[in-house]
């Protein structure tokens, strides 16, 4: 093999044994040699013949001879972490991006990949570490520092390696494919391309490497791609753009790409395929109802299944089959369901915009949320997405900014309501999270259960998406807060900023004062309920006490001391978080918040009732007080769980004796609280009931003191709050 002449010190023109021409490269093949010396193969790396491949040879000489060694390492990197072999287009192709991305560092452009970067990175993880380590080995060796970005690009690189099995048809269809593109261009730009160029070259090398792509289905959608970065693009470069539109028409003729129902509010790009049947892009993300649809479509196969599938293999079977049968489905027409619907939407809020865009604000208003539950919400943000790109901004999406703020209104007028320690839990974090827009903890935690609130709250929304409409407030970009977006880039904050401040306002007051004026009742119905049943329980507990023991041998007419229960802290029974308690409707007494978890008896006398759960038990002392101390708040629920009782009913027990264990930390794990009331449920049968200590008690210390009653028949009486 005879060297020619050399491009660079590892680029050089050679002849080979047959006379023909070739373009070799490799690290220092064509250093410190003359026309006519023989050239050492062993520093070959990679060849192109000369005739066949010109405009291969032309780019060649175009890139630095460092680059072509980095490349070379590159490859040699590469190829065995992939178990590859890229070929000549695939390692030119390499070589010219990392020229041209040297060449970006040096004039200090930066191209942004961060809208396809956590794509890239999750689907093709492999390739895209790969990338990682060898943008690290280029900064290393030309002692740049190349961006993140360069590791997404780099990644489609080794895509494409990976990829690559030289099937003659596709060969052939894209040499068909790019001599379309080339006319088109040339169409539209009436002019002639310059095929001579290095330009040109490296443009159809990048073609080249597109199409293996989007032949193998490897690329990426343009609804994946930030709607600002297209809406820049198409801004910029009107021209180039609209070319590439031709392009794709092109392609989607050629079946290249194509997407369903082109043309109309339906339509929606395929993203991937089963069966031969096109998927379309849904995001699930917020939405509710179509995954309870796919549950309950499961639900039905699963009954199915059972049926007829033999119960030595039902185990693994159904799940088996359900699933087979139900996600594919789900994929296929629930969720193109909901995007269709959503779509239909936000062509329908458009055209009623164009004729009223107060009424316009209204509806999306009102119905913003109810979107929202149902997931149909993505169809408005694909129209925005494309008002932004094709005008700069949109009128549509923002008219359902107030829906966030009439939320969050009814959520704090629920938090100032309610008595339900629960609910106030749930209220305070939606509420705040809502503040930032993000409004499905209130919706779907505080006030769509209770429906009224939900309501109310789209009736407030309504109000606020109508004074969007009015004032005509626009949005120029998404994102986490509202009123920077509708910032205009050249009128800055004009009337239509201050129009929305005030809608939010309205909407917040306004959800705010409807919950107050009409939503009272529906705040704390189911916790009412509970609360009867709890005053139901005690009530019963209380009259079990008062029936279990005669009442003969007693005397009401004598004082009695109780003594504590409990090693803890002494509490007054009004701050008990429980109003069958803290109202002093069972009875007075006071409360311990116990340190220990062992239960004592107050005075000598006989256990009157117990629990199986364990959590409360009832007691008539000697002297006749009936007593009932009830362990925690809504601890019945535990079913037993961290309670021991260690007296049975109609037991004598002194003074000190241990009555039940139960362990603290499992009672607060399970959310409860172990306050302990002791309440004397027939107080109302002595002159006075008073709390004789206060802070810390010890068990046997005095807590209570029982006067007499002045009449001598009231030992005989029933208790008069359960008669």
């Amino acid at each position: 093999m005879i060297f020619l002449k050399t491009f660079n010190n590892s680029a050089a023109l050679v002849q080979d044994d047959q006379g023909q021409e070739q373009v070799v490269l490799g690290k220092g093949v064509g250093f410190g040699l003359k026309k006519g010396d023989k050239i050492d193969e062993s520093k070959i790396e990679r060849r192109f013949i000369a005739n066949s491949h010109q405009d291969e040879v032309n780019q060649v000489k175009e890139i630095n001879a460092s680059t072509i060694d980095l490349t070379n390492k590159v490859i040699q990197m590469v190829e065995p972490l992939l178990n590859v072999k890229f070929n000549d287009f695939q390692h030119l192709a390499l070589a010219d991006h990392i020229d041209f991305a040297l060449s970006r560092i040096e004039d200090n452009i930066d191209i942004s990949a961060a809208n396809i970067r956590w794509e890239v990175k999750n689907l093709f993880p492999k390739e895209y570490k790969i990338s990682e380590k060898v943008i690290a080995l280029i900064n290393k060796e030309m002692k740049v520092n190349l961006p993140v970005s360069e590791s997404t690009f780099m990644t489609y690189h080794f895509v494409n390696a990976a990829s690559d099995n030289d099937q003659v048809q596709e060969t052939v269809e894209i040499s068909e494919f790019i001599s379309g593109i080339i006319d088109i261009i040339q169409y539209k730009y009436r002019m002639d391309l310059a095929t001579e160029s290095f330009n040109y070259s490296r443009f159809i090398t990048h073609l080249r490497v597109l199409l293996v792509r989007l032949l193998r289905n490897k690329h990426h959608k343009s609804g994946e791609l930030d709607g600002s970065l297209l809406g820049f693009m198409k801004i910029k470069y009107n021209h180039a753009y609209d070319t590439a539109e031709q392009i794709a028409t092109y392609l989607h003729s050629k079946k290249v790409l194509f997407d369903i129902f082109n043309g109309t509010f339906l339509h929606s790009q395929v993203h991937a395929t089963f069966l031969g049947i096109p998927i379309i892009s849904m995001n699930y993300t917020s939405t509710v109802i179509p995954i309870i649809l796919a549950v309950w479509f499961a639900s039905i196969i699963e009954k199915w299944c059972k049926k007829w599938i033999p119960t030595v293999v039902k185990t693994f079977l159904v799940p088996f089959v359900t699933l087979l049968i139900v996600v594919p489905l789900t994929f296929l027409i629930i969720g193109p369901i909901a995007t269709w619907i959503g779509n239909a939407l936000a062509a329908m809020t458009s055209a009623i915009y164009g004729f009223s865009p107060v009424l316009a604000g209204v509806l999306l208003g009102v119905f913003w949320q109810v979107f929202v539950i149902f997931g149909v919400h993505w169809g408005f943000v694909a129209v925005m997405m494309s008002n932004v790109a094709a005008m700069g901004y949109d009128q549509i999406l923002g008219l359902s900014l107030g829906a966030s703020f009439a939320q969050i209104g009814v959520v704090l007028a629920i938090l100032l309501q309610t008595k339900d320690q629960k609910l106030k839990g749930i209220a305070l974090p939606a509420f705040i999270s809502g503040i930032f827009g993000v409004t499905e903890p209130a919706i779907y935690g505080v006030t769509l259960p209770r429906k009224k609130p939900f309501i109310l709250s789209c009736t407030a929304a309504g109000v606020g998406g109508g004074l969007i409409g009015f004032f005509g407030t626009r949005m120029y970009m998404m994102g986490g807060f509202s009123i920077p977006a509708t910032i205009g880039p050249k009128g800055g904050v004009d009337m239509s900023v201050y129009g929305l401040m005030i809608a939010m306002a309205v909407s917040f007051v306004l959800g705010f004062v409807l919950q107050i004026a009409l939503g009272k009742k529906s705040v704390d119905a189911d916790y009412d309920e509970k609360q009867a049943k709890a005053v139901q329980e005690v009530a019963n507990q209380a009259d079990v006490i008062a029936k279990a023991a005669p009442a003969s041998n007693t005397d009401l007419n004598v004082s009695t001391e109780l003594v504590s229960p409990l090693d803890g802290e002494l509490l007054p029974l009004s701050e008990v978080k429980d109003e069958v308690f803290s109202s002093g409707a069972m009875g007075e007494g006071v409360a311990i918040e116990p340190s220990q978890g062992v239960l004592h008896a107050p005075d000598d006398g006989r256990v009157v009732m117990t629990f199986p759960t364990g959590h409360a038990i009832g007691m008539k002392t000697k002297d006749g007080a009936e007593i009932l101390m009830h362990i925690g708040m809504d601890t019945v629920n535990l079913q037993g769980k961290g309670f021991e009782t260690l007296v049975d009913k109609g037991d004598e027990v002194k003074a000190g004796d241990e009555l039940v264990n139960f362990d603290i930390d499992e009672i607060h794990s399970a959310g409860y609280i172990v306050t302990t009331p002791i309440v004397v449920t027939n107080s109302k049968d002595y002159e006075k009931v008073s709390v004789v200590r206060q802070g810390e008690v010890k068990v046997g210390q005095e807590i209570l003191d029982l006067e007499g009653a002045t009449e001598k028949e009231a030992s005989t009486n029933e208790n008069p709050q359960i008669a």
